[in-house]
């Protein structure tokens, strides 16, 4: 093994193991079953949801539902392997409401995106992905700026957290259920996938990136 491969290595260990303790910091104080994020611990890309669903709960991972499936449809349009990626939410755990026996999804309120946005910036402490790209307002103006809008503001690169470059786009759920699938709000959500995947190509290589400590 190079020196270089065995510094790779060394670093994926270190923030598995990172990644592992904040996952357990966030179960011990969450309200409800949480839904961390997947992927390449290594992946110089992370792509920021808003909040697990019904489907994403029930079988614990990030985007497996009606947005997981247009966000894979986005991804293989431009491309891009889901494989390589950091995917997660902003908000861990599915919000709710409880009404005539049932639970309800919801948009996350405001307390819940404060709590966990400090988990989140841990998060991606620990990835140190080079690109975020936010999906929706919730995850933009808790990276971006809490008077971010997607509909205003999409498409545009900002400077983002841990030196990361980040850009916003809308969530692929109110794309698939407002835009469709040859609407204008699709679109404009691909040409800002084809966007960030132009930059994602001209990336320096993972060894050359400087190692990084975790918190």
């Amino acid at each position: 093994m190079t020196e270089k491969a065995a510094s790779i290595l060394l670093r994926s260990q270190l923030k598995r193991e990172a990644i592992d303790r904040l996952g357990d910091e966030i179960r011990l104080a969450a309200p409800s079953a949480v839904v961390f994020g997947e992927g390449d611990l290594s992946a110089r890309l992370a792509v920021v949801g808003e909040a697990p669903g019904a489907e994403e709960e029930a079988a614990g991972r990030p985007f497996v539902g009606f947005a997981g499936r247009l966000l894979d449809r986005l991804l293989r349009e431009v491309l891009v392997l889901r494989e390589e990626l950091w995917i997660t939410n902003l908000v861990k755990w599915r919000p709710v409401d409880e009404r005539d026996g049932g639970r309800r999804t919801r948009a996350p309120r405001a307390g819940e995106a404060k709590l966990a946005r400090a988990w989140l910036e841990s998060e991606l402490q620990i990835i140190r992905p080079c690109l975020i790209l936010c999906l929706g307002n919730h995850a933009a103006r808790a990276l971006i700026s809490p008077t971010f809008q997607v509909a205003a503001d999409h498409g545009r690169w900002h400077a983002g957290p841990f030196g990361a470059q980040i850009m916003a786009t809308f969530h692929p759920a109110y794309a698939g259920r407002f835009g469709g699938r040859e609407g204008q709000i699709f679109e404009a959500t691909l040409a800002d996938f084809q966007a960030v995947k132009a930059r994602y190509e001209v990336l320096p290589p993972l060894e050359d990136v400087e190692p990084v400590s975790t918190p």
